[in-house]
């Protein structure tokens, strides 16, 4: 079975920052192989559930029936690690950002209850260096995506709705979660002399 703390403790030393998420989900996906020369991987692997439109899986283990999804959110910075100049660019929008990792543990949902797909299980997983997705303090504000929030001791379950002001928004449709995930983020990489150089990531396994 993946350990997928083991596995982004090795993937830090070898990789700590990515120039972007295909440059993330390539490396992992290379590691993986690495070291477990006999698990097959394949990228965007296209699956389609609930009679809706194709979707791609980051990252699919057959051997394993094991589906994960990734998200790589960034504060700006510029750095030089190892000779190799990273210049990653601002991603404002962190509320979408929460949005979007639950859509992807929902996926994962959805995929594993179709029947006449072969996935078993999954791990959703988000790489940032923004404070502002595992910081309680910084998670007090009520705003539209509070619902969504998934910093640090967090637990996540059920009907999660869209606010837009004081009331859902008629426009966004619920997320529906089937399990209860808790929200437990763990250190990635630090570039200590840079402002925003920390690197933490959260995975929520479904189904593991």
């Amino acid at each position: 079975m993946l350990d997928v703390h083991k596995l982004m403790a090795s993937l830090s030393a070898y990789r700590p920052v990515f120039h972007s998420e295909a440059d993330f989900q390539h490396a992992l996906a290379w590691y993986i192989h690495e070291l477990t020369p006999d698990c097959e991987v394949r990228l965007e692997y296209p699956v389609s559930a609930d009679d809706q439109k194709t979707i791609h899986l980051d990252i699919w283990l057959p051997k394993e029936r094991l589906a994960i999804e990734l998200k790589y959110f960034n504060k700006r910075l510029r750095l030089n690690c190892g000779g190799e100049i990273f210049d990653l660019k601002e991603h404002a929008a962190s509320n979408l950002a929460r949005k979007h990792f639950i859509l992807d543990v929902q996926r994962i949902e959805r995929v594993m209850a179709d029947e006449e797909i072969p996935v078993k299980s999954g791990i959703a997983i988000v790489l940032t260096n923004d404070p502002r997705l595992w910081d309680p303090q910084r998670a007090k504000r009520k705003t539209n995506d509070i619902n969504f929030r998934v910093h640090e001791g967090r637990h996540i379950a059920g009907e999660l709705i869209w606010l837009k002001g004081d009331l859902p928004y008629e426009g966004e449709a619920p997320v529906r979660l089937k399990g209860t995930y808790d929200m437990r983020w763990q250190d990635y990489s630090d570039f200590t002399e840079e402002q925003y150089g920390q690197f933490r990531y959260l995975a929520v396994s479904v189904g593991l």
